[in-house]
């Protein structure tokens, strides 16, 4: 009998335990729930408050996080950058390369402040400047310009093969500057433009005038290079007739040996070329058939033998096609 009267006792004792415990294990437990979150702690390689609010706001459908896995590819991609930057660096000559995503602005740089000679890239602003002349009426693609003995100059292209005193399209001549890279073409519409024009065109399209030197010098970087390309093809320079009129020019050109030999199916890149002895160059927007996505690419070289440049040009195209996969 005092045995059977003592169970009752015991028994509220160990009620008032687990009254007592339940409550203080519960706030643990959702404390420490918490703090993986707030600190993205996994407990057995799960993020338990992450899937609970996941599969609530599906109905209760278990699929892949979408922001995970954004989290995941974007942590892919940048391990693969640098990767390609580990192997631009033990490539023989100096290479700079700058990347941007027009959409989310995300970008990918390699030694991208380094000033290189620009060569044939100093050509994009000629033709931009043209295109602002004709935009202005002071100028139609329909008209003339004449080639004079002085406007030679060596190097790709055919107007130097023509007869001195022969009447050219500027529609043509800047055609010839952008699709051929030709050097005569570019004295041409020089001296038809005046060099005050071009001036003023290269420095409404760079970063900053005042530091710039790519007009006076023709000495720029990846990453001004990749401004210029950003300002003409999406900004508010030229009108959208103009953007894509000098779209197209730098599409299919004589000069798809370097960056877009390695683009896959679906994919094109308006570009400008630079050669110069031992320095490269291949810069330009790549965007899909639909229109999708874009990406502003400027891959610069220099001290680089041409083969090695065109390895260069490989391994930034193959990462591009990462990019817009």
């Amino acid at each position: 009998m005092p045995d059977s009267a003592q169970r009752p006792r015991g028994n509220n004792r160990d009620t008032d335990f687990l009254l007592i415990f339940l409550p203080v294990l519960a706030a643990a437990t959702l404390f420490v729930l918490v703090l993986s979150d707030k600190f993205n702690i996994k407990l057995f390689g799960r993020n338990f408050i992450q899937e609970v609010v996941y599969q609530r706001n599906n109905g209760g459908r278990i699929s892949v996080k979408p922001v995970i896995q954004d989290e995941v590819t974007f942590t892919k991609v940048e391990t693969q950058f640098a990767e390609l930057a580990k192997k631009l660096t033990i490539e023989p000559g100096v290479y700079g390369l700058y990347i941007k995503d027009v959409g989310s602005g995300r970008e990918f740089k390699y030694n991208d402040a380094t000033e290189f000679y620009a060569a044939s890239l100093y050509k994009v602003p000629i033709g931009a400047a043209v295109l602002k002349e004709v935009e202005a009426g002071k100028l139609k693609l329909d008209d003339t310009a004449t080639y004079l003995p002085y406007d030679y100059s060596s190097g790709t292209g055919v107007i130097g093969t023509y007869s001195h005193g022969i009447q050219l399209k500027i529609s043509d001549i800047l055609s010839e500057l952008l699709k051929n890279s030709d050097n005569t073409a570019q004295n041409i519409l020089l001296r038809t433009l005046s060099y005050k024009n071009v001036q003023e065109t290269f420095n409404e399209i760079v970063p900053d005038k005042n530091t710039s030197t790519y007009y006076r010098y023709n000495l720029s970087t990846p990453a001004e290079i990749g401004y210029v390309f950003e300002k003409l093809y999406f900004g508010n320079y030229l009108n959208d007739a103009n953007k894509k009129y000098l779209s197209d020019l730098m599409t299919n050109t004589s000069f798809e040996d370097r960056v877009s030999a390695y683009l896959k199916d679906g994919l094109t890149f308006s570009h400008k070329i630079g050669s110069w002895p031992d320095s490269w160059h291949d810069c330009g927007v790549v965007y899909t058939d639909a229109n999708e996505s874009e990406l502003i690419v400027c891959l610069m070289s220099q001290r680089a033998p041409y083969e090695n440049f065109l390895n260069a040009a490989k391994m930034t195209g193959e990462f591009v096609n990462i990019l817009m996969n």
